[in-house]
């Protein structure tokens, strides 16, 4: 009996061995799921990030063609404005229209870059431009 006792035993103090070694391989997996998930957390933070910065780029974009396109046609009403002063000389008529249309035209600018960029964009103010 002494001899199957010990046996037992044997198997015992293994299998307690077996269980601390399992033990051990689960606490170091459950840290590794802990680490492998705030590296999926940091990832989904810095895509969400790029996406965020994507779309803000694509707006900044927009709104750069759109100011290009609103000096060309600035250049073309001063160059049509100056057209129209020299054709029909010293008019006053004609010279406060053009007045009164270059200013409509600067309030519509003022206008148009303050709700672009003061909603959207940066926190310095509407940019102006000279003519």
């Amino acid at each position: 009996m002494d001899f199957e006792n010990e046996a037992m035993e044997k198997q015992r103090e293994e299998l307690r061995l077996l269980i601390a070694e399992l033990r051990d391989r689960d606490r170091e997996l459950n840290e590794m799921v802990a680490t492998h998930q705030q590296q999926m957390d940091a990832w989904q933070h810095d895509r969400h990030r790029v996406i965020s910065l994507e779309e803000k780029c694509s707006q900044l974009q927009s709104q750069f063609c759109v100011i290009i396109i609103i000096i060309i046609y600035i250049k073309f009403l001063s160059n049509l404005g100056n057209k129209i002063c020299t054709s029909s000389g010293e008019d006053k008529e004609t010279s406060f229209l053009f007045q009164h249309i270059s200013v409509l035209v600067q309030l519509f600018i003022s206008v148009l870059l303050h709700d672009s960029f003061i909603k959207d964009g940066p926190e310095s103010g509407p940019i102006t431009f000279q003519t």
